[in-house]
């Protein structure tokens, strides 16, 4: 059976991403550049991000509480687990929900009608990939919340041990974690080799 590309946000991209979604409307911004951090700098699914309430982040303990009511469908995690957010992402998070009334979070916007409402998970991919493709990425229709995740992943691999890895990407199983990192790294491999097989045409 052939595995389906599996697209990593890599950190160079991840910052062109922000730094394009910096560059927004006001009406946007704030919104636009969570998502891109949540994905990226705590890992959170699309669900997750698009289920965020007010009353689940903890600026003391710089942290997220998600549990199996987060999202339009249910995540993989069963039980209550603390996602960890950066210090530059709880700023942001103060800084959204300052005069904001509804519960939610991550809402829909327009700078002419202030009527908001959570988005949708589907709203939450197309802004992701409307800022892959503002960054210049070539395959940017590949690229999806999930995409920012696995870069979490892969990073987290390259910098902490497998428990530790495994505990922040929340997988009940370590086997899970393995998995999950060799996939993408397998996968990375063979587009390196390919690329090397192939490159200037000296086959």
């Amino acid at each position: 059976m052939t595995e389906h590309y599996l697209r990593v946000i890599k950190p160079d991209e991840y910052r062109l991403m922000l730094e394009m979604a910096q560059k927004a409307p006001k009406w946007r911004k704030m919104r636009d550049i969570l998502i891109l951090r949540l994905g990226f700098e705590s890992g959170l699914r699309v669900g997750e991000i698009a289920g965020l309430k007010k009353q689940k982040i903890d600026f003391n303990d710089l942290s997220i509480l998600i549990d199996e009511q987060a999202g339009e469908k249910a995540p993989k995690w069963k039980h209550e687990a603390l996602v960890p957010i950066s210090p530059q992402t709880a700023k942001d998070l103060k800084e959204s929900i300052k005069y904001q009334k509804e519960d939610y979070v991550i809402l829909s916007t327009h700078k002419k009608n202030y009527c908001k409402r959570p988005l949708s998970t589907r709203q939450i991919e197309n802004i992701v990939k409307f800022y892959a493709k503002k960054a210049g990425l070539h395959d940017w229709k590949r690229v999806s919340p999930h995409a920012l995740r696995r870069g979490f992943a892969t990073f987290l691999d390259e910098h902490l041990d497998l428990k530790e890895t495994q505990v922040l990407l929340r997988h009940k199983s370590p086997n899970t974690t393995i998995q999950y990192i060799e996939k993408v790294a397998r996968q990375n491999r063979a587009l390196s080799k390919y690329h090397k097989l192939f490159k200037n045409g000296n086959y």
